[in-house]
């Protein structure tokens, strides 16, 4: 099961995978936003609805300016946006996962680590592999990242890891209060309080794929050891339906600073070329 949530930029990615992976044999499941059935049932894959239907709220013209607000983007989308469903995304994912064997998730699919660990300790079969869309997901001291919205922040390189380090501790403190329901979630499962959800705690501590080039992010130092870099994976198809493209407008917002491929990080121009220049349909490296 691939379970991811998002633009389009979060989507096709995981498409890519899942039709690799059916082209190997085996029988695969995307769970993803309800606005995304017809897409990704167009692909004869079978399709399990995970709420929130974060594409369906972006298409807000209210709700998408105060996504792509600079300063305070980011606190609503996790707060006002991802955080109130996490209950209902943890009970659509664990019902999607029963019988499952491998559970594959997105950086901001919050559930995801909540429902692996759950049947983990349930003692089920459900290995659980976590995915970075881009470099920005390992938060590196070492190669810290540059929104293309603020490329002041570059000059910050300069200043070497042990300042970055500092700055990106800091980060982790003053964005606690947007994930505390996971927190809370975590403790109602039994769970160990775990890592920031942002800040590490996304990663599988068996392995967690790099979907992106080393020539767009070349492994750090502070990366976590499981980390493989597999290249880029693409999936070219077009979307199912008009409804289902307007989406792809948050891939330019905070949800790709954080998480995707593309304009949200200064090497996204790059990136997007090298993309742009493929030649396959549907997966693939560099």
């Amino acid at each position: 099961m691939l379970t991811t949530v998002g633009s389009l930029g979060d989507l096709h990615p995981f498409l890519a995978l899942a039709l690799e992976l059916r082209a190997r044999g085996h029988h695969v499941s995307v769970a993803t936003s309800p606005s995304y059935r017809a897409t990704v049932e167009s692909l004869s894959l079978q399709f399990d609805a995970v709420r929130p239907d974060l594409p369906a709220l972006a298409r807000d013209r209210e709700v998408m300016r105060r996504i792509m607000d600079l300063r305070s983007g980011g606190e609503y989308l996790f707060k006002e946006l991802l955080m109130p469903g996490l209950r209902q995304s943890f009970d659509d994912l664990s019902a999607a996962a029963r019988g499952a064997d491998l559970l594959v998730t997105h950086p901001f699919s919050f559930a995801g680590p909540l429902v692996a660990q759950t049947m983990k300790a349930q003692t089920t079969r459900l290995r659980w592999v976590s995915t970075a869309l881009t470099p920005m997901s390992f938060l590196s001291a070492h190669d810290p990242p540059v929104p293309a919205r603020v490329p002041a922040f570059g000059r910050l390189r300069a200043l070497g890891p042990g300042v970055n380090g500092w700055l990106l501790a800091r980060g982790e403190g003053m964005t606690r209060a947007w994930i505390e329901p996971v927190y809370q979630l975590r403790a109602e499962l039994g769970l160990p309080p775990g890592r920031h959800p942002l800040f590490g705690g996304q990663h599988s501590p068996q392995l967690a794929l790099a979907l992106f080039s080393p020539e767009f992010g070349p492994p750090q130092l502070d990366w976590p050891p499981q980390v493989r870099v597999t290249g880029f994976v693409f999936h070219d198809g077009a979307p199912a339906s008009d409804e289902t493209a307007e989406s792809g407008n948050i891939e330019g917002g905070v949800i790709e600073q954080a998480a995707t491929i593309g304009r949200g990080t200064e090497r996204g121009a790059a990136a997007r070329a090298t993309a742009a220049g493929h030649d396959g349909k549907n997966s693939g490296s560099e």
